[in-house]
């Protein structure tokens, strides 16, 4: 007879592929992690007039590798864990990504820095465990993204943002804000949901500011 396919988790070295943007001697790090399906270059191209100079910005792939063939080559984009929307079920959740960055932030920075998570989509939904799992959190900020209020522990010891664009229409504007809005007995009084007018799913010029007015 054979079994049903098992699971078990085990400690392994992991691979993680990043690039920085910004001062390296800066007192204090951000972490940018990008969306489904994107890369490190693309989120650095889509923030760049954002990326505030007095931080060190660690931007690495996701640690999913989703290769796609072309016919010059192949292209390599990225996700950081898998969702079955028909099953409502995580194949994979937030906390292997959250055990690689961890490992991998205190393998890259021994100064120890105070750290701002920040992520757009996909990234911006992993951005609060992120936060929690890492003590030196001082700011975590969500971009177009819904936080899953059911999975985040009740201690937040940062800062929490949200900005999201009005009518995006890939992540639900409106569920977006109910989250934000069930976290606020949670959060601290400095945390804030911030409205993008007529912002879609995009990165315009506007979601920039928000962004830069927060750092």
């Amino acid at each position: 007879m054979i079994d049903k396919c098992k699971r078990v988790f085990v400690q392994a070295p992991a691979l993680v592929d990043f690039q920085t943007v910004g001062n390296p001697d800066a007192d204090k790090i951000a972490i940018l992690l990008h969306g489904f399906g994107q890369n490190s270059e693309i989120i650095i191209n889509d923030l760049k007039s954002g990326l505030n100079q007095d931080y060190l910005w660690i931007v690495p792939n996701g640690v999913f590798p989703m290769p796609k063939k072309r016919a010059d080559g192949i292209s390599y984009k990225f996700a950081w864990y898998f969702y079955n929307t028909q099953e409502q079920s995580y194949y994979i959740d937030f906390t292997y990504p959250c055990g690689v960055l961890s490992s991998f932030l205190d393998s890259i920075d021994d100064k120890k820095r105070p750290i701002t998570v920040v992520g757009y989509s996909q990234g911006g939904y992993l951005a609060p465990f992120l936060g929690q799992a890492l003590e030196r959190t001082e700011k975590v900020i969500g971009i177009n993204c819904n936080y899953r209020t059911d999975m985040l522990k009740d201690e937040f010891n940062f800062d929490l943002f949200s900005i999201h664009g009005d009518t995006d229409p890939i992540v639900d504007y409106e569920n977006s804000k109910s989250s934000f809005t069930s976290l606020i007995p949670k959060i601290s009084k400095d945390s804030k949901f911030i409205s993008v007018k007529d912002g879609t799913h995009s990165l315009s010029d506007e979601f920039i500011k928000e962004l830069t007015n927060i750092l």
